[in-house]
């Protein structure tokens, strides 16, 4: 979603579109934090289910 609007941004911006270079800096910047989010919550899922795994019964 967020990569999805700093592209669209980005676009408007290279057409003249009237569209800020701040603004497009903000949407680029909020999908970087968006996807390291999305990373660190992957992250912590597989740590956890290798802790499980290494768990005797």
């Amino acid at each position: 979603m967020f990569q999805h609007n700093a592209q669209q941004s980005a676009g408007r911006f290279l057409n003249g579109e009237g569209e800020e270079i701040h603004k497009v800096a903000l949407a680029a910047q909020q999908a970087d934090l968006s996807f390291q989010m999305f990373l660190q919550v992957r992250n912590k899922v597989i740590s956890a289910y290798q802790e499980i795994m290494r768990m005797q019964i």
